[in-house]
């Protein structure tokens, strides 16, 4: 073996090529659930109670945003036109389910009269997928891969773990619901509604489906 070539067997060669496919779905996932937190953000500058703490935590949050977001190119600037390619190709496989998870969300909050509904309909989907993508790089990150050398990814799966964007957004959500439900006063558990938790489900699948995104990854390769 010469010093600058590793080798590797089959089994390694399939493990870190699983690893690499995971780390882009990772990515894609962060990308998704970004893009929902910014959109979040967006309706809620439009708003009278974008003031005081709510627009502090506001601020907090998108300095976070644009941290990772910065890191990432960084990290990755080499590599960033491949990573908007795949998460391009990405978009297509769940757009039409993320329509449907937003209708549906949209409806339920009308009909028990929740105000700033747009604000409110990004918000919810924002919060389970953030926290959806931070569990599933956790998991990432801490499984066992055997004795497999996986430092270089777990290196990346701790970075790319949005953890603090993810508090720091919580935080958030909650003021901006208490805030909102103050001026509606409306009562809604979204858990109940089976439309809106098997979109959830279904979207979160995908999402974490790397036989799909490896897919991806050889297409856009060649």
């Amino acid at each position: 073996m010469s010093e600058n070539k590793q080798e590797y067997s089959i089994e390694e060669l399939k493990i870190r090529t699983s690893l690499t496919a995971i780390m882009y779905n990772i990515m894609f996932m962060n990308d998704v659930a970004v893009s929902y937190i910014f959109d979040t953000l967006t309706e809620l500058k439009k708003l009278p109670f974008y003031k005081g703490q709510i627009k502090f935590r506001a601020n907090n949050t998108e300095s976070l945003m644009k941290e990772y977001n910065v890191t990432l190119e960084k990290s990755s600037h080499s590599m960033m036109e491949f990573i908007a390619d795949v998460n391009d190709e990405m978009q297509g496989f769940i757009e039409n389910d993320l329509k449907k998870l937003e209708y549906a969300t949209r409806n339920v909050l009308q009909k028990h009269r929740v105000p700033n509904v747009d604000l409110m309909t990004k918000l919810t989907i924002a919060v389970t997928l953030i926290d959806a993508t931070c569990h599933n790089t956790e998991y990432a990150t801490h499984y066992d891969y055997g004795n497999i050398d996986v430092n270089y990814y777990s290196r990346r799966f701790r970075f790319l773990n949005l953890k603090k964007l993810n508090n720091a957004f919580m935080l958030l959500a909650n003021m901006v619901e208490k805030e909102n439900n103050r001026i509606g006063n409306y009562k809604v558990d979204l858990t109940q509604y089976k439309e809106i938790d098997n979109g959830f489900t279904i979207i979160i699948n995908k999402l974490k489906d790397v036989h799909h995104i490896f897919k991806v990854l050889n297409n856009i390769s060649k």
